[in-house]
Order: C-alpha cells, then sequence, then structure tokens
C-alpha cells in the first residue's frame, strides 16, 4: 500500500466477508496489519541469500578454471622437459624445437595469471568508485580504438542513447563492456553481408537497460546455451577468436549488482541486453 505521502509500505490483508439475509456477500470485514519491518527484512535475506548462492558458484567456477588450466600447465612443463632430458645432445634442432615449446607454455600460463588476476580484480572492485557516466562519451572512445575493424566490416552502426543517457556505473568497466561486445560483432560477422549493429539504451521499471544486436552468425543456444558465458570457450573458428571476453563482461557487470542476457540465431542475429 501506500502511505498519505505516496511512501510505499507493506501489510497483511485479514478479513471476513459480510452476509446479506439472501447469504449474498455484501462486504469485507478486516483489518490492515503493518508488516513493513518484517517483509523488509525478509526480503533483504532473501537477497543476500540469492548474492551468496551466486557467488558460491562463481567461486566453483573459478576454482575450476585455476585448477583446470593451473594443472594443464604444469603438466605440458613437465612433460616437454622430460623429452628435453631424454633427447639426445647432438639433436640440436628437436632441442631447439623443445625450447620453442617451453617458451609458449611459459607464454601461456603467463596469460592465464593474467586473466585470473584481472577476474579477482573484477571480483574485489569497489563499488564506492561508480560515478554518474555518459554512455555517448564512452562510446566514442570505443569506436575510436575499433575504427579499423569496423572498416574492414564495412560495418553499419546505429546508435540511440537519448531515453538513457547516464548510468552509475565504473568507467574502465563500462568502456571494456561495450569494446568487448561490439569487438565480437566485428569479429564474428557473417561472410555473406556487411556487419550491422543497433545500440541503444532504454528503461525497463526504471531499470537502464544497454542493448547491442547485430547481424552476426549467430550462435546456437541450444548447444551452447550454458556455456556461452564460460570461461576459454569458443563457438567458432575464427584465428582471432579471444577466450575470456563474454567471461569478464559477465563478471564486471554482475560485480556491480547488474545482468546480462544473450539471444541468438544461427545465421541472423545476436542480441546482448545489460540490465543495470
Amino acid at each position: 500500500m501506500q502511505t498519505y505521502y505516496k511512501k510505499p509500505f507493506w501489510v497483511k490483508a485479514k478479513g471476513r466477508p459480510r452476509y446479506n439475509d439472501e447469504g449474498e456477500v455484501t462486504g469485507i470485514h478486516g483489518v490492515f496489519i503493518d508488516i513493513d519491518k518484517e517483509k523488509t527484512k525478509e526480503l533483504a535475506l532473501e537477497n543476500s541469500l540469492k548474492k551468496i548462492e551466486h557467488q558460491k558458484n562463481r567461486l566453483q567456477n573459478f576454482a575450476h578454471i585455476v585448477s583446470h588450466n593451473l594443472r594443464s600447465h604444469a603438466s605440458n612443463f613437465q612433460l616437454t622437459l622430460d623429452l628435453f632430458d631424454m633427447t639426445n645432445e647432438e639433436a640440436v634442432e628437436d632441442k631447439a624445437d623443445l625450447m620453442n615449446s617451453l617458451s609458449d607454455i611459459a607464454g601461456n600460463l603467463n596469460q592465464t595469471l593474467t586473466d585470473l588476476n584481472e577476474i579477482v580484480a573484477v571480483t574485489h572492485k569497489s563499488i564506492g568508485n561508480k560515478k554518474a557516466i555518459r554512455i555517448q562519451d564512452v562510446y566514442d572512445k570505443v569506436i575510436h580504438t575499433l575504427k579499423n575493424e569496423i572498416l574492414e566490416a564495412k560495418a553499419d552502426i546505429f546508435v540511440n542513447f537519448t531515453e538513457f543517457p547516464e548510468v552509475d556505473f565504473i568507467e574502465p568497466y563500462l568502456e571494456s563492456i561495450l569494446q568487448n561486445l561490439l569487438s565480437n560483432a566485428l569479429k564474428y560477422k557473417h561472410p555473406d553481408r556487411n556487419a550491422s549493429i543497433q545500440i541503444c539504451t532504454y528503461l525497463d521499471d526504471d531499470k537502464g537497460c544497454l542493448l547491442i544486436k547485430d547481424n552476426d552468425l549467430g550462435i546456437d543456444l541450444d548447444i551452447f546455451g550454458d556455456r556461452v558465458f564460460g570461461m576459454y570457450q569458443t563457438f567458432h573458428n575464427n584465428a582471432n577468436a579471444t577466450d575470456v571476453g563474454l567471461y569478464m563482461t559477465r563478471n564486471q557487470i554482475e560485480g556491480l549488482g547488474g545482468t546480462i542476457k544473450v539471444e541468438s540465431i544461427p545465421n541472423k542475429y545476436t542480441t546482448s541486453t545489460i540490465r543495470f
């Protein structure tokens, strides 16, 4: 219900019907009980439990990534070193190849550690660093960074931020999110057509939303739906495909209390909707 001053509050309605002599209901006799404090605490507890469950799932996923990927790098190191020790001293070319393999493994390990450190930084970033940001300003910066890719894809980009022009967010995160989503739209463009990208903001139940839709190769969500935001997941064979973009994007959005949803049909379109 609402108070006289339009402030909403929770009540419990308790009553019973009133009948006339013919047994017809003519009204209701009862009371409204103010349960606002109790209900607010209950909703806060439910929200906390949801956050705990979400954090638990993220922690389990992170632990799996650490154990799987680091163990894989360690195994490759050990196997290559064993082969190096077993190789005859005269086999100079073989030893050189093994040394190159060790260098590649070290580079991959370093990249994995960099990715994991970035994920940890996102997870623990202080919400206090949020500030009002003009989305157009961040978009202009991203477009400048991607100008060569846009020209190569012959992309048409349609933008409208009028309904929701500003958002309270961390600016480097918003820049990273826009760059990841736009970069994917350009990388995975359909080979038979130019890239066409629509970007707009709007309000939904007083919540600001950012929508990015493109006509790329799309993703078969019936097959890959539960893996779209997984780390080290790719769904196309592009040589320049990245493995952590969508994972990082979701972490940056959810780390600041938002959500992201992806809808896609193969060979038709992909739509990403961010709810801040």
